[in-house]
């Protein structure tokens, strides 16, 4: 069972890619108070590891984003997040 900000979290990635700093903006903003982004970064893993949401680098080169395994992802890197549909279910 996802905790409630875990849900949160996953709701903010339900319907595009989105960039953590842009998830904790909405997050403070809905939730009206200030959310760390070790915490984030650790909600976005957990349901990453979880299979809920897929995790993603943007290949410029390419123009596309590239989905990444979840042992590549490290904090301090740019990615984007996304639910897939085993994510969208939980909501």
């Amino acid at each position: 069972m996802l905790s409630d900000f875990a849900l949160e979290v996953l709701g903010c990635v339900a319907h595009d890619y989105e960039a953590i700093q842009t998830i904790r903006g909405d997050l403070e903003r809905d939730l009206d108070q200030t959310i760390s982004e070790n915490d984030l970064f650790a909600a976005l893993a957990n349901l990453v590891r979880a299979g809920l949401v897929d995790a993603f680098e943007y290949n410029p080169t390419a123009q596309a984003y590239e989905k990444i395994s979840p042992s590549a992802l490290t904090q301090g890197k740019e990615f984007w997040f996304l639910a897939n549909q085993s994510g969208l279910a939980q909501l």
